[in-house]
């Protein structure tokens, strides 16, 4: 009985070895910081400027690599935390013109979402073997969806899907989007994030199997990555294409409401240092674009303005509430 039980655990370390052989752990710390700022890099490439949407479809595939590869599971929260702590500073800098504190403060909540994703991922894989095509948007889009609502109503900026806004007619991107009309906009991250899980099954996962009578067929899991990856993709430009050209197939001579916007371009420091003279500059700018964008054609039924643009309380009634 001894005899097969030892041949019982020696079956099971090579089980073992053979699965983890082809996983090399990852334990210094400058192959944690070189993964996780080369994500860095991509992710906010992916943002405006330049705004390349593309790069946010293999951004995560560095950092999600050292979650799976990582010895140690410490190591890897605290070089997360550190690197998306700057991402988020540098990301967020805008709001040192509003707040200095307000500014670290948020960048830090937001960054502890990023480790707390990628420990997930972790535990996902390594129990589970679960393949990333899934793993991965799942737990993208749950810390998106998390962090969207909590803490003191949520903050939802440089969302993975807000990255594939187009900036040019026709991009792939622009079709792609069009699903956010019936998810919302975290099904366009969960198609994203799907794309660097496909790229992952096909780096992290093998591609034949050995079964033991020596004769190779595909590996399923690899397969089935693919063609989830393909019908969920595929299903979004159809939709996409549809959407597009239901507007592009509209009547020309169909009733439409005229629009106007109207957009000053004013510096924060006129904000926080407002004088009399500021204002006046303020709204005659804000006067003539008005002027401007009313004399135009079509002639504009609804014209908008920028939030908190009046100095003060333009009539009686306005006074009164405020």
């Amino acid at each position: 009985m001894a005899d097969v039980q030892q041949l019982i655990d020696a079956q099971k370390q090579l089980r073992h070895v053979r699965r983890e052989g082809l996983r090399p752990s990852i334990s210094r710390l400058g192959p944690h910081f070189v993964f996780l700022g080369v994500w860095a890099v991509l992710m906010a490439l992916a943002f405006p400027r330049p705004g390349w949407w593309w790069t946010a479809h293999g951004a995560l595939i560095p950092a999600v690599i050292l979650a799976v590869r990582a010895a140690s599971a410490w190591r890897l929260v605290w070089t997360s935390f550190f690197v998306a702590l700057v991402w988020w500073i540098y990301m967020l800098r805008w709001v040192t013109g509003v707040t200095g504190g307000g500014w670290i403060g948020l960048s830090i909540i937001m960054a502890a979402y990023f480790p707390v994703t990628l420990l997930m991922v972790r535990v996902l894989e390594r129990r589970w073997r679960w393949p990333m095509v899934l793993v991965l948007p799942m737990a993208w889009v749950t810390t998106e969806l998390v962090r969207g609502w909590f803490l003191a109503g949520g903050f939802g900026w440089m969302a993975l899907s807000h990255s594939q806004a187009p900036w040019r007619p026709g991009e792939p991107a622009g079709r792609l989007i069009q699903v956010a009309d019936l998810f919302g906009e975290h099904a366009v991250s969960f198609l994203v994030a799907m794309t660097n899980g496909m790229l992952l099954d096909l780096l992290l996962r093998p591609w034949v199997h050995r079964p033991r009578f020596g004769r190779s067929k595909p590996w399923i899991g690899v397969r089935e990555s693919m063609i989830l990856w393909t019908v969920a993709y595929l299903a979004a430009l159809v939709y996409g294409w549809f959407r597009i050209s239901q507007w592009d197939n509209i009547a020309l001579d169909a009733p439409r409401l005229a629009v106007a916007a109207v957009q000053t371009n004013v510096p924060q420091d006129n904000k926080n240092a407002r004088t009399m003279d500021v204002d006046v500059q303020m709204w005659g700018q804000l006067e003539a674009l008005t002027l401007e964008a009313a004399a135009r054609t079509p002639r504009p039924r609804l014209i908008v303005w920028p939030e908190t643009m009046a100095p003060a309380a333009v009539n009686i009634e306005a006074v009164r509430r405020y």
